[in-house]
């Protein structure tokens, strides 16, 4: 279907998983319920995402974003659940309330992008730009978030439980009221971050090797400066089986 127009064309219930559309104009596509066309494992470029989401489509689950330019797009309340967005510029894009539930994200530019109560359980986000990024009350739960960049990131009551930030950078990060149960924060950059009310129970952090960061000492100080300013029940509740 390479280059073809669908102007016109009836795809009422159409499957067109698997397909490759390149160069193909779906902006005729105005009369069709798009909610009963499968674009499952599809391949899109820029125009042809802008042109669906022109139509309301937001359904793009287990499409092929890969190496995209979709800067500042508005996929709000979309289903991108398994989609591949890996190295995809996606900076100050709108993914709010978006379901991207175990995507990948791996290597993905997601720089000042609007995450807010997105669903990213279980997603990949391994190396990821997230700097400046806003995810409250976003579920990281099960991500992978290894070196991923967090810097300055906003992740008020986000859910990070049993996330892996092996190595992350959470450098000034907003994780107020954040819950990091069972997570891994081994080799974390944690200076400067806000972790008021954060929930640790269980979470996991090792000492790394001398050549790299040692970060157990600056994260346990950053726990103690909080639970200097909490009440004892609060801190006792927060970091119980916190385990170094």
């Amino acid at each position: 279907m390479r280059r073809t127009n669908l102007t016109g064309a009836n795809l009422d219930g159409a499957n067109l998983s698997g397909a490759k559309l390149g160069g193909t104009n779906l902006s005729g596509l105005n009369e069709v319920d798009l909610k009963e066309i499968n674009l499952t494992d599809i391949s899109l470029d820029r125009d042809q995402i802008c042109q669906l989401l022109n139509l309301r489509k937001k359904d793009f689950e287990g499409a092929n974003l890969r190496g995209l330019d979709l800067t500042g797009i508005d996929f709000s309340y979309g289903k991108l659940t398994e989609t591949n967005l890996s190295n995809t510029d996606l900076q100050r894009v709108n993914l709010e309330s978006a379901n991207l539930e175990r995507a990948n994200l791996s290597g993905a530019n997601l720089n000042r992008a609007n995450l807010n109560r997105a669903d990213l359980s279980g997603a990949n986000l391994d190396g990821a730009n997230l700097s400046d990024a806003r995810l409250s009350e976003a579920d990281l739960s099960g991500a992978d978030l290894t070196r991923a960049n967090l810097k300055r990131a906003y992740l008020s009551e986000a859910n990070l439980t049993g996330a892996n930030l092996e190595y992350a950078n959470l450098e000034y990060t907003n994780i107020k009221e954040a819950n990091f149960e069972e997570a891994n924060l081994t080799g974390v950059y944690i200076e400067g971050a806000n972790t008021e009310e954060a929930r640790f129970e269980g979470a996991f952090f090792e000492e790394i090797n001398n050549e790299e960061r040692d970060t157990s000492q600056e994260l346990l100080q950053e726990i103690l400066k909080n639970i200097q300013i909490r009440p004892t029940t609060s801190a006792d509740r927060n970091f119980r089986d916190l385990r170094f």
